[in-house]
């Protein structure tokens, strides 16, 4: 991708090269993952124009990489409801309506974090060792061990220790820690 200082950068949904396409690329990206954790599947129409970017600009910056990637995300619908699943636990203990009267969120919050574990559970049986599923476990390791340990999801913990090893010993520690 080439860049000429001389030249405005313009949002054009309809340019498919240079830096404005990588930048539009990137943003449609963020915005699908972003909505993913409000409403389940509710960034597709943003992964899709992250797609038709990828597919309409020449292959200069790996551009079918990219939409291979994309693609990726789409068709893994396990781990974008595991990522809706997370995500809206976190908006739920962190909410006011919480924060006042807890024990009405705690079987919800309970089965949220078990559906949680089934779907990364079931990717590693249909996927195996999925990039993004370890990219996003991993990043959010500590809260997800600590939700474990809460919810004294003891498998969920051993499964993870095999699953994201690059983890094992934080998920120990949290294993350990709620014994």
């Amino acid at each position: 991708i080439s860049y000429n200082s001389n030249r405005n950068f313009m949002f054009n949904p309809y340019i498919f090269d240079g830096p404005e396409a990588l930048l539009n690329y990137y943003a449609y990206l963020f915005i699908g993952y972003a909505l993913d954790t409000i409403v389940e599947n509710s960034g597709t129409k943003y992964f899709n124009k992250s797609i038709e970017i990828a597919s309409e600009s020449d292959d200069s910056f790996g551009w079918k990489d990219k939409k291979e990637e994309i693609n990726s995300i789409i068709e893994n619908s396990m781990l974008r409801k595991a990522r809706f699943l997370f995500f809206n636990y976190l908006n739920i203990v962190n909410s006011n309506d919480y924060n006042e009267n807890m024990s009405l969120y705690l079987d919800k919050l309970d089965t949220i974090i078990n559906e949680f574990n089934n779907q990364i559970v079931t990717i590693y049986k249909k996927i195996g060792q999925d990039k993004n599923t370890l990219k996003f476990i991993g990043h959010h390791s500590k809260t997800i061990a600590q939700l474990y340990g809460k919810h004294k999801l003891y498998e969920g913990l051993d499964f993870l220790m095999i699953y994201d090893n690059e983890n094992e010993q934080l998920y120990r520690e949290y294993y350990k820690w709620n014994l």
